[in-house]
């Protein structure tokens, strides 16, 4: 059963890779166009949410291991907290 904290981290992380998908697209709309100071600011924004999104798959690794700990009488282990959720171009 998923608790209600585990539950908000996925949909929020949901909801930033979501935004990184679309920050690359408009990123590459701004090339066509020649448009320099908006993609730096979309630039900016996706290092932000970046930034956000490990930060959450860290919060979610800690959660999933205190769980298998619990599950398993114990520390959980081979889970190193590596955010395998990187984007391409992201800072």
């Amino acid at each position: 059963m998923m608790n209600d904290i585990r539950y908000d981290i996925l949909t929020v992380l949901q909801s930033k890779l979501e935004a990184l998908d679309a920050y690359r697209r408009y990123i590459e709309d701004c090339d066509k166009t020649g448009d320099t100071p908006c993609r730096r600011i979309f630039e900016g924004i996706q290092r932000d949410d970046q930034r956000h999104v490990d930060q959450l798959w860290s919060e979610l690794s800690r959660h999933l291991r205190t769980q298998l700990g619990t599950y398993f009488g114990g520390q959980a282990s081979g889970t190193d907290g590596h955010n395998p959720v990187k984007t391409h171009g992201a800072g």
